[in-house]
């Protein structure tokens, strides 16, 4: 018998038993009303406990979003504040927002490409060098030239040559400034900033009277990222690259260097600053992203498989971006999947890649923004404007 059943019986026996006395009944009905107080009553008070943590979770979740979306805020300001100083445009902000706006819809017309003459990296580890020796033939490009190209030659994308011997003694002096083989993109920063203000000696030296170079770096994480150590990539030299890392960050605050945190950087806006003709950027990929695609471009790429870079090793790998193309016979040969391109984007990356022997290589917006944002990358992008001054007339 349940506890409700005994204690009306209990009830009912006391009721009818003549023996029962007026303090019995009154005990009894105190103690029913106990068992509604204690019994309902707790009910009651967890229900109201349970509404009140709902509604304390949700003010939670509540200031949360009003945070982040704050935090957002002030990163697109600070971005399009240092974006508009790179450009050194007034219209470079406004125009860039209305891109956002245009949600990817923008393609441009034909190619948009700047012609860099490809190198090689020279070992397993100094592409990043080798992107950086990129930008110096194109930067001496451009102050004996205007940077003006025909954006309708089907040569522009350039072509691949070794390097010369005073371009061996520039990379050797480049090695040594940046004193190891783990190379950060924070290093490479550091290099091109020295480079920019003559306080690196290159030969042929460049005229920078007669060239204007500016350059951003855009990161999801300015810092060392710590996860980074669990990542086979990283861990056998982190803890000496950490305080190398750090201490040109530290520097490069103090100085105001032109970089700048962004959590989620749109690709519409480096789709549109690579489409200049004066602009190229450096990114960090996982080369792992493209290799798995090289591997088995016949994957189900938006269906049942779902690339995780949690399960994959990474393999850093910087590459130059030189610009985009919509023309059909470039888009149908770039790798990625064409038949469903990122929101009904029509254009493909031109990128100068320097493990590869090829001058260039064509990527899908979809392949080339996996491999960026992959876990590892930080979504590490170095923007960079050069032209000749007499390009400003």
């Amino acid at each position: 018998m349940d506890y409700s059943t005994r204690y009306h019986a209990l009830c009912d026996d006391t009721k009818n038993s003549n023996s029962s006395t007026a303090a019995l009944r009154s005990t009894i009905h105190a103690l029913n009303s106990c068992f509604h107080f204690v019994f309902f009553g707790a009910l009651d008070h967890e229900g109201i406990y349970k509404e009140e943590e709902q509604e304390e979770h949700e003010c939670n979740i509540a200031a949360s979003v009003a945070a982040v979306e704050e935090e957002n805020e002030k990163e697109n300001v600070n971005f399009y504040k240092y974006l508009s100083e790179f450009c050194k445009e007034e219209s470079c902000a406004p125009l860039n927002m209305a891109i956002r706006e245009k949600a990817m819809t923008y393609a441009p017309f034909g190619r948009k490409v700047t012609n860099i003459i490809h190198c090689q990296q020279q070992e397993i580890w100094d592409c990043g060098i080798a992107c950086i020796q990129m930008i110096l033939r194109w930067i001496r490009y451009c102050s004996i030239s205007n940077n003006i190209i025909d954006s309708s030659s089907h040569d522009i994308c350039g072509s691949t040559v070794p390097l010369t011997p005073e371009e061996m003694e520039d990379r050797s002096r480049i090695q040594s400034v940046i004193g190891t083989d783990s190379i950060w993109t924070i290093d490479l920063v550091m290099l091109l900033d020295g480079i920019i203000c003559q306080s690196i000696d290159l030969f042929p030296p460049i005229d920078f009277q007669s060239v204007m170079v500016s350059y951003l770096f855009v990161s999801r994480k300015l810092g060392i990222e710590n996860s980074h150590k669990s990542l086979s990539y990283y861990k056998k030299s982190f803890r000496w690259d950490e305080c190398r890392v750090e201490r040109h960050f530290n520097v490069a605050h103090e100085r105001h260097l032109p970089m700048t945190e962004v959590r989620n950087l749109d690709m519409n806006i480096v789709i549109d600053l690579v489409s200049r003709d004066d602009v190229v950027a450096m990114a960090l990929i996982d080369n792992n992203v493209i290799r798995r695609y090289d591997e088995e471009p016949e994957l189900d790429w938006y269906g049942k498989y779902v690339y995780d870079s949690n399960h994959m090793t990474f393999s850093g790998h910087y590459v130059l971006i030189c610009g985009t193309s919509s023309e059909l016979r470039d888009i149908s040969r770039a790798k990625g999947n064409k038949s469903k391109d990122k929101d009904g984007k029509q254009v493909c990356m031109v990128i100068k890649n320097p493990g590869s022997t090829e001058p260039f290589e064509l990527l899908t917006v979809d392949l080339f923004e996996r491999a960026w944002k992959s876990k590892g990358t930080d979504d590490d992008i170095v923007f960079i404007r050069a032209f000749g001054k007499q390009h400003m007339t």
